[in-house]
C-alpha cells in the first residue's frame, strides 16, 4: 500500500468539505423556495414536489457531513505529524435524525 502523504489528504478532504458547504447552499434554496411557494400557491403536487425535494436535500446533506467528518477524523487526524488531535471533529449529526 502506497504512504499517503498528508498534505495530499488535508487538500483533498478540504476540497471535500467545500464541496458539502456548496449542497448545504442548494439545501438553504430548497427551504426558501417551499416557503416562497406555500406563500404563493395553492398547487398541492407542486407543494408535495417541493417538500420531497427538501426532505431529500436534508436527508443527502446530512449523509455527507457525516461522512465526510468520519472521513477527515480517519484520514487527517490520523495522518497529522504533529499528533494534535484538537481537529477531531465529533459527530453530533446523529441528533438531528
Amino acid at each position: 500500500m502506497a504512504c499517503m502523504d498528508y498534505e495530499t489528504v488535508w487538500t483533498v478532504m478540504n476540497d471535500l468539505d467545500e464541496s458539502i458547504q456548496n449542497v448545504k447552499i442548494i439545501d438553504q434554496m430548497c427551504d426558501e423556495l417551499l416557503t416562497q411557494c406555500y406563500n404563493t400557491s395553492d398547487d398541492d403536487e407542486l407543494l408535495q414536489t417541493i417538500e420531497t425535494l427538501r426532505g431529500f436535500s436534508k436527508f443527502v446533506t446530512r449523509n455527507l457531513e457525516s461522512k465526510s467528518i468520519r472521513a477527515w477524523n480517519e484520514t487527517v487526524v490520523k495522518l497529522n505529524p504533529n499528533r494534535n488531535y484538537s481537529n477531531v471533529v465529533s459527530l453530533p449529526l446523529e441528533e438531528k435524525k
